[in-house]
């Protein structure tokens, strides 16, 4: 039984640190005013990681036996999913997803967390997916948000 695969790449400090620095060069290279340099620099500095969207996708991929069944529903599900997700985190911008929407990418994902969790708890990655993929309320789930995904979204929020 193996190590599951990290679900996130962040590149090294040192790496991170570089990247940054190059940007902010080029920045005051090209004459950007100091103070909107010193501000990216901060803003950058502390941001080390991948899109949500992605991380979602790997959470989603490392899910044996769920996963591509998932994916095969839908294959943008991390995109769908972010959306969703910063049109309430960020009052008022669009999503992808009406609240039934939302409902049913919730418990899309609790089907994933239960699997990433038996995985962590050293099930087998492969016996974890079998065990989730065999109830019948994730295939239940997984209609009930593609039939959301083809209705209107509304000014909800």
């Amino acid at each position: 039984m193996g190590q599951p695969p990290p679900l996130t790449e962040r590149r090294s400090k040192a790496d991170h640190r570089d990247r940054v620095r190059k940007i902010v060069e080029a920045a005051e290279m090209a004459g950007v005013a100091r103070e909107h340099v010193l501000w990216a620099e901060r803003v950058l500095m502390s941001k080390n990681d991948r899109p949500l969207r992605d991380q979602i996708n790997d959470l989603v991929e490392s899910t044996p036996e769920i996963g591509p069944k998932i994916v095969e529903v839908l294959p943008n599900i991390g995109a769908i999913a972010a959306s969703a997700r910063t049109g309430v985190a960020h009052g008022g911008a669009a999503t992808s997803l009406s609240p039934t929407g939302m409902l049913w990418m919730l418990e899309v994902l609790r089907w994933v967390v239960r699997c990433r969790l038996l995985i962590e708890l050293c099930v087998d990655p492969k016996e974890a997916g079998g065990r989730v993929a065999k109830r019948a309320g994730l295939s239940h789930d997984l209609e009930k948000l593609r039939k959301a995904l083809t209705q209107p979204v509304g000014p909800e929020y």
